[in-house]
C-alpha cells in the first residue's frame, strides 16, 4: 500500500493518469491509498474547478483499476470532507445505513447503489482511527496510522504553538489513551513545553456499547476524576463527548429546518440519541467527573443545558466547570441558563473567519448575526475560553 501525491489536478483525467501509474507499481489486489485531491484553500472549490465538475466515482477509477482497491481520501479539516473509493474498494467495506446518525453520507446513483463518492460531515470517519481500535470504519481494511506519526505530529504541534507565543491548550475533544500516555512521557522526561490540559475522549462507539462505554468511563474516573488528575504543566481531567455536528459544515442541529450543505432542508446532524447521549452522561457524573460536550447549534445546546439542569436539580454542578463546546449559535435564553449552572464556554472566534460564508448561506443572516456572541456571554455573566 502507498499513499503517493497528485501534482497539477485539473480534471478527473489527471486522476485516472496518477492513480494507472501508481496502481502498475502494486501487487495484484494491494491496496492504494491517495492523498485528498488539494490542499485548503483549494480543496473547497472542487469539483468545480475540475473540467467536469464532479468528483471521480467508481466507475472512473475501474478504468484504471479493475483489481486494485483504490481509495482517495478526504482532506482531514474540511467539512463536509470528501472521499472516493473503486469497486474493488466498495467489495471490501461496510457501509453504514443511517446517514442521519453517523454523519457519513454514501452517495447513491439511481438504482440505489453507492456511487464510490462519500461525504463526511463530522471529519473522516472512513478508515481505523489511531485512537480506537474497536471502532468499525467503512474500510476497516486500511492501516491505521502509526504510533510513531502521532508522536511526530504532537511534537510539530508544540514547536508551532512555541513558536507563536502561546503557553497553554486545552484539548476540547478529549484525548485518547494511546496520546495521553504520550503526553505523560513528555512531561516524565521534561519534553513537555506547553501546559496541557485534556480530558478523556468518549468515542463514538461508546453510545451504543455499554461495555466499552462503562470502560471508557472507569479509566477516566481512575486518572482524571475531580478537578483533575496532574499538575500544572499536565492535567487529565474529566470526560469529553460529541453530540452535533460542525456548523462549519452546514451540520449542526437547530431548531428550524435549514438549507444544509448539499441544498436539502434539514435540521442538522446528531451523533446519537437524547437517551444515549444522557446515559452516558449520567455514568459519568456518577463517578464524580467533569463533563464536557460538544454541541454547536441551538438545538443540541438545548438537549446538553436541559440534561445538565436535570442533574443540577439532584445534585448541584455549579462549581464543577462543566463545559459545552463549540457552542456556536446559543441565543439569549440559553446564555441565561449557562450562568445560572455555572458553565463554561469553550468556543472559536476563529470560526466566524473561516466559516462565516457558510454561516450566510446556510443559517441566513439573522441566525449568523448572533453566531459566536462572546460579547453577549460575557455581558451574560458566562465563563467563556476562547
Amino acid at each position: 500500500m502507498i499513499r503517493p501525491g497528485w501534482g497539477r489536478i485539473e480534471s478527473i483525467d489527471d486522476v485516472l493518469d496518477q492513480v494507472k501509474r501508481q496502481v502498475a507499481k502494486l501487487a495484484p489486489g494491494e491496496w492504494l491509498v491517495m492523498p485528498c485531491l488539494a490542499e485548503l484553500p483549494d480543496y473547497y472549490r472542487l469539483p468545480e474547478t475540475l473540467r467536469e465538475k464532479r468528483w471521480p466515482n467508481r466507475h472512473d477509477l475501474d478504468k484504471v483499476s479493475p483489481d486494485n482497491p483504490v481509495y482517495i481520501e478526504p482532506h482531514f479539516l474540511a467539512i463536509p470532507g470528501v472521499a472516493m473509493a473503486n469497486t474493488a474498494a466498495l467489495k471490501t467495506g461496510r457501509m453504514p445505513k443511517d446517514f442521519s446518525m453517523r454523519a457519513l453520507e454514501v452517495v447513491r446513483d439511481g438504482d440505489g447503489e453507492p456511487t464510490g463518492v462519500f461525504i463526511d460531515y463530522n471529519y473522516p470517519r472512513m478508515v481505523p482511527l489511531h485512537s480506537w481500535p474497536i471502532r468499525i470504519p467503512v474500510f476497516p481494511q486500511i492501516p491505521r496510522q502509526t504510533q510513531a506519526r502521532v508522536e511526530a505530529s504532537i511534537r510539530a504541534g508544540m514547536k508551532a504553538f512555541n513558536q507563536a507565543g502561546l503557553t497553554a491548550i486545552y484539548e476540547g475533544h478529549g484525548l485518547s489513551p494511546p496520546v495521553m500516555d504520550f503526553y505523560r512521557r513528555l512531561h516524565a522526561g521534561g519534553e513537555l513545553t506547553i501546559r496541557t490540559y485534556g480530558p478523556h475522549a468518549f468515542p463514538f462507539p461508546a453510545y451504543d456499547n455499554d461495555e466499552l462505554a462503562d470502560k471508557t468511563i472507569e479509566m477516566a474516573a481512575a486518572s482524571a476524576g475531580g478537578d483533575g488528575v496532574g499538575d500544572d504543566l499536565l492535567k487529565i481531567g474529566g470526560v469529553a463527548y460529541s453530540f452535533d455536528s460542525a456548523a462549519g459544515a452546514g451540520a449542526a442541529l437547530m431548531r428550524d429546518p435549514y438549507r444544509g450543505p448539499q441544498g436539502q432542508m434539514w435540521n442538522g446532524v446528531q451523533l446519537t440519541s437524547d437517551a444515549k447521549l444522557k446515559q452516558a452522561i449520567v455514568k459519568a457524573a456518577g463517578r464524580g467527573l467533569r463533563i464536557q460536550v460538544q454541541s454547536s447549534g441551538e438545538a443540541a445546546i438545548d438537549k446538553v443545558l436541559q440534561i445538565f439542569e436535570e442533574l443540577d436539580a439532584k445534585n448541584s454542578i455549579r462549581e464543577r466547570r462543566w463545559t459545552i463546546e463549540h457552542c456556536q449559535m446559543a441565543n439569549k435564553e440559553q446564555i441565561e441558563r449557562c450562568r445560572k449552572l455555572g458553565l463554561v464556554v469553550t468556543s472559536a472566534i476563529t470560526f466566524l473567519w473561516d466559516y462565516g460564508s457558510t454561516y450566510q448561506k446556510t443559517f441566513g443572516p439573522e441566525i449568523t448575526e448572533r453566531a459566536l456572541p462572546y460579547r453577549s456571554w460575557i455581558d451574560g455573566g458566562v465563563r467563556l475560553a476562547n
